[in-house]
């Protein structure tokens, strides 16, 4: 493990050390749990003498063992204790191929470009200074004659009048809307 780390044993040895062992898992688990294994790695996490040469570097720790010698004084003795911590880091990821995930992102993704599509024709036909000019492009311009004779707006004629045909799904002659006008005519 420690020859991983890009540093030398003996340097780890004697000044101490903070050793990352990463353990990493990325699994397809469409394929066979034999193709899920473990990649190791290690990398030092402390700072050195070298790197930072005003702090000690390594890793150690000072701690203080009280006690009494046989006329009662009280000493003190301060321990610097050296030794390499290893931190073991164990990340990864799984995946499997879901078809029931894909058809409701992919119906997701359907839905939201036809949200996307009326919001922008609402956003310029109705709220842009130049929207005139838009809905002139946007809807085809048609010749219509009236003959009376009840095809509900579903049979374009010839005719001298210029109409644009809106939307008909109610039947009954059809909006329409008049090139000089910027509103429907109803039953025209």
């Amino acid at each position: 493990m420690i020859s991983q780390a890009p540093k030398n044993f003996s340097n780890l040895a004697t000044k101490g050390a903070v050793v990352v062992l990463t353990i990493r898992w990325d699994c397809d688990l469409d394929m066979s749990l034999d193709h899920c294994n473990p990649r190791y790695s290690a990398r030092r996490l402390d700072t050195t003498p070298l790197d930072t040469p005003n702090s000690s570097g390594g890793f150690n720790f000072r701690f203080a063992k009280y006690w009494y010698d046989s006329n009662g004084v009280q000493y003190r003795t301060l321990v610097k204790a050296y030794g390499i911590l290893f931190i073991v880091e164990l990340v990864g990821q799984g995946g499997k191929f879901s078809f029931t995930a894909m058809i409701v992102k992919l119906g997701s993704t359907i839905a939201l470009l036809g949200i996307a599509a009326v919001l922008s024709d609402m956003v310029v036909l109705y709220i842009l200074q130049k929207r005139h000019l838009y809905y002139r492009q946007k809807y085809q311009m048609v010749n219509d004659e009236d003959d009376g004779g009840g095809d509900g707006g579903n049979i374009l004629h010839n005719s001298e009048e210029k109409h644009q045909v809106v939307n008909d799904d109610r039947g009954g002659g059809g909006n329409l809307l008049n090139n000089d006008e910027e509103g429907p005519l109803l039953n025209k």
